[in-house]
């Protein structure tokens, strides 16, 4: 069914000559490294998508930039800090009570950001990046709590939202929600691709997804997750707790670790996920033959994540 706002505007001159999708790299790495490890998607992509590389704000220095990510990243860069390409980043650093040091910086940086070079149709991230993503995509949701995050820009949210309910469009008693979300539309975002990612363990953010007055719990906009069955720095059971957190979710699992999976097969299938027209058309797409078809469905614990069991849990069990 066609959604509200896309019945007011016509279908024709709103597609964009092609997809442009924000992509958030992970901890210890920068845009550059990200961009040049995706080269062979990105050339696969062609003339069908442009992928816009953003920095993280906070950069790694001595004792803090020996905890990487990608430990490979090291070895691609140099320790010029004259040079932005040549600086690790990071999103955030969490301390021992899981809290996002530093994430009140990256939220104003991403609005800013997301203001200045919108429309996107599109978010790619991994690990690092992708936790993130999943509360940016939550967080466009409900411009309800925009404000709490300092996330308005002149009372407006900054981007518009990658997914709208029909009944929070359509209901009258969520008239200001509507008309919030009607004033920063120029033409909408469609859907995220998570690789490697997790829900947030920092409260602040995880409660980005629980239900509001205008928006169930959950994640709504169509997300694809790309999950690492060997993957021995975001597990799967933590990457399948953001799956099951979303609502409209494709899982594909590959037998690899913690990257982007990049061989032919999988650049053929990320290709044709990011150019689908449609939420219906995107989840028909092939999966790669090399992908494992043995998902990993073992759960973490209630107490693995504490706090997660206050709703999540609950729509696990309900499948």
């Amino acid at each position: 069914m066609k959604s509200f706002f896309a019945s007011l505007f016509p279908a024709g001159p709103l597609v964009p000559p092609m997809r442009r999708v924000l992509v958030l790299h992970g901890y210890g790495q920068n845009g550059r490294i990200l961009s040049k490890r995706m080269q062979a998607l990105r050339q696969e992509c062609g003339k069908d998508c442009e992928f816009v590389f953003l920095d993280a704000p906070h950069i790694l220095r001595g004792a803090n930039s020996k905890h990487y990510e990608d430990p490979l990243a090291v070895m691609e860069v140099f320790s010029d800090e004259s040079d932005p390409d040549q600086m690790l980043r990071a999103w955030y650093s969490a301390d021992e009570k899981k809290r996002f040091r530093g994430i009140e910086r990256t939220l104003p940086y991403l609005r800013d950001y997301l203001a200045h070079e919108k429309p996107f149709n599109a978010i790619l991230a991994f690990s690092q990046g992708a936790v993130l993503a999943g509360a940016l995509t939550a967080l466009l949701e409900r411009p309800e709590l925009a404000a709490e995050f300092d996330f308005l820009v002149d009372g407006q949210m900054p981007h518009p939202p990658l997914y709208v309910a029909e009944s929070s469009a359509q209901s009258s008693l969520s008239l200001a929600h509507a008309t919030t979300l009607l004033a920063c539309v120029r033409l909408f975002s469609e859907f995220a691709v998570f690789c490697s990612g997790s829900l947030p363990r920092d409260h602040r953010l995880l409660r980005i997804f629980d239900a509001t007055s205008h928006t169930p719990a959950g994640l709504h906009t169509r997300s694809l997750h790309v999950i690492g069955n060997s993957d021995v720095v975001v597990l799967p059971e933590h990457s399948q707790l953001l799956y099951n957190a979303s609502t409209n979710a494709r899982a594909v699992y590959h037998t690899g670790g913690h990257f982007v999976p990049s061989a032919p097969a999988w650049r053929t299938f990320l290709r044709n996920y990011l150019i689908s027209p449609n939420d219906e058309e995107a989840e028909i797409v092939p999966q790669p033959p090399t992908a494992d078809h043995v998902q990993v469905l073992s759960l973490v614990s209630a107490h693995t994540l504490s706090g997660l069991d206050t709703w999540l849990v609950p729509r696990m069990a309900g499948g």
